[in-house]
């Protein structure tokens, strides 16, 4: 029952809530949404099987990492410009507890390789459909002349290419150990690279050729490694034929972009400055956004680059171990990678640990929000600890 409730909330809901039915009671009570209702009964169910099967490990290094920095997230408030009122422990409820228990469940969960293929399995068919609407949406705004960039259900492009990016080494396992059809893994390869493409999201299509790319090398197919450049370099420029696509690649495009990115990660940077131990508290940056950028139109805004809004929002003592999630996982999964090569499972979910880390970390660099999203974090988490559960199984912490 909690493995199906977990594929549901992670793989369906999760990425499908905003077109599944809401409730809304007024002004001061959260929306009933689908992924609400899901994630605490998937939290009721968790705590109930644990308490029969007393199978669960509460800690390891990784665990204990994101048990301090969501510590210190949630005690930020105290020297931020909020308070602990209804509405904020709601909302801390929803960004640090669900996506720490998140990642507990998982690693627990995927212990079993059962719920391993399970997941890679539905991750990949949830992700396919994603792909086949923003190909509709795509073709759909172009023949009526619309807005061309595709987001699915979502808000922004950028987080429709982030999920298909994260879907992407999970089919790939799905693909080579054959838990679907061949004709559906390249039909399904071939939606999802097209379903990135229409999102027009230069991270989202940089980090999805890298996915492709570092797996090939990890798994130390260097004639496929060369293949892909070479087909690469061809989509490519077919691709720069079509203005829509092209427009945001153009040299001053990207330039703009930098420079934009620039003078807002200076903005981060001044901030932690003011208050290098503590930094500035929760959503910091955001609340101190207009007096960086008086002459803007917008009152708050994000810093555009989680690392900076962790570093100005939570000081060195929130900084360092929001750094450790990551490098830890480099470190220990390339260990691993290094020691492991004869055990197939184990090679096989450090490839997916290092394919969705480097890619994530990337997206991370240009997007801030991202540990604010549940539907990212909670698939980042999930690819992670697949990885986290095998170094477990075999008692390496």
């Amino acid at each position: 029952m909690v493995i199906v409730l977990y594929i549901a909330l992670i793989c369906y809901i999760a990425l499908f809530n905003d077109l599944l039915p809401k409730t809304s009671f007024g002004a001061g009570i959260p929306d009933i949404d689908a992924f609400r209702v899901t994630s605490y009964l998937l939290l009721i169910g968790s705590m109930v099987h644990w308490s029969i099967k007393k199978d669960i490990r509460f800690f390891n290094r990784w665990i204990v990492t994101l048990v301090i920095f969501y510590t210190i997230v949630f005690a930020s408030v105290a020297w931020s410009n909020f308070s602990y009122d209804r509405a904020m422990l709601r909302h801390l409820f929803d960004v640090t507890f669900i996506p720490f228990f998140i990642a507990l469940l998982s690693f627990n969960l995927f212990k079993k390789e059962k719920n391993v293929r399970i997941y890679t399995t539905n991750i990949t068919i949830a992700a396919f459909v994603l792909s086949l609407i923003s190909i509709f949406q795509m073709v759909f705004a172009l023949s009526n002349e619309g807005e061309f960039r595709a987001k699915a259900v979502f808000a922004n492009p950028n987080k429709l290419a982030i999920i298909l990016v994260l879907a992407i080494p999970c089919l790939l396992y799905a693909k080579e150990k054959r838990l679907i059809p061949k004709f559906f893994g390249w039909i399904a390869t071939i939606s999802i690279i097209s379903g990135v493409i229409c999102s027009v999201s230069r991270k989202g299509v940089f980090t999805m050729i890298l996915v492709f790319c570092l797996h090939s090398l990890l798994k130390k197919q260097y004639k496929r490694f060369i293949y892909l450049m070479v087909v690469g370099v061809i989509v490519g420029v077919s691709l720069s034929s079509f203005t829509v696509v092209s427009g945001r690649f153009q040299r001053d495009a990207i330039t703009v972009a930098f420079e934009t990115k620039w003078k807002m990660t200076h903005a981060g940077l001044k901030m932690f400055l003011e208050n290098p131990i503590y930094g500035l508290g929760y959503e910091g940056y955001r609340d101190n956004y207009k007096r960086y950028f008086p002459f803007s139109s917008k009152r708050r805004y994000d810093a555009h680059n989680m690392f900076i809004t962790a570093l100005a929002n939570y000081g060195i003592i929130g900084f360092i171990p929001f750094m450790t999630i990551f490098l830890y996982l480099l470190f220990a999964s390339y260990k691993t990678y290094r020691k492991e090569t004869n055990d197939e499972h184990s090679s096989n979910m450090v490839i997916i640990c290092l394919c969705s880390v480097i890619p994530f970390m990337i997206n991370g660099w240009f997007q801030g929000g991202l540990f604010y999203s549940a539907v990212e974090i909670s698939l980042f988490y999930s690819n992670i600890s697949l990885f986290i559960a095998s170094r477990e199984k075999r008692n390496y912490y």
